[in-house]
């Protein structure tokens, strides 16, 4: 008796407690038809998916802060293989400070630097004060962090520092 309840729960657990079905014969009436054809059989639109929807301002923002914390970061981790592997990096520095492209490398730098630093500041603002939160408010911040980093960085960049000797 103990042997044949023993070999029957076996045989029960062994067995499947439900049918794998593949997922298209579920929800398909039979024939191999492809789902724009279907949609389009049935008089639903496909939608274009990003092609044409417009991001809002703030969430290009948003981006935009994500990516330039992402650029300042691979900026210092190549900086600082640049140094374990160049023997005279401050001659490297000045060496390309002095050519013709400084402007342009200092706008890459200031750029990201400003941008990722105010959009900090505004998400802080924002997470201590989130009443002051509002579509057209974070659309106006966005424009504004844009324009602020982007004059701040064309002044730095237009900057150039000059030694001591060479200021007397």
């Amino acid at each position: 008796m103990a042997l044949r309840l023993a070999s029957a729960s076996r045989a029960t657990l062994l067995r499947p407690a439900f049918r794998a079905t593949p997922l298209g014969a579920r929800f398909s009436s039979g024939s191999p038809e492809a789902y724009t054809d279907r949609m389009k059989r049935l008089g639903r639109p496909v939608s274009p998916a990003l092609t044409i929807y417009a991001f809002p301002m703030a969430a290009l923002s948003s981006v935009t802060v994500r990516i330039t914390g992402c650029l300042l970061t691979a900026g210092c981790t190549g900086i600082a293989v640049a140094s374990l592997v160049h023997p005279d990096l401050p001659g490297l520095v000045s060496a390309f400070a002095a050519s013709g492209i400084a402007p342009l490398a200092k706008f890459s730098v200031s750029f990201p630097l400003l941008y990722h630093y105010l959009g900090a500041m505004r998400h802080a603002v924002w997470d201590s004060m989130p009443e002051t939160v509002h579509n057209a408010s974070a659309e106006q911040t966005s424009w504004a962090l844009f324009g602020v980093a982007s004059v701040g960085a064309v002044g730095i960049s237009s900057m150039s520092l000059k030694k001591k000797e060479e200021q007397k």
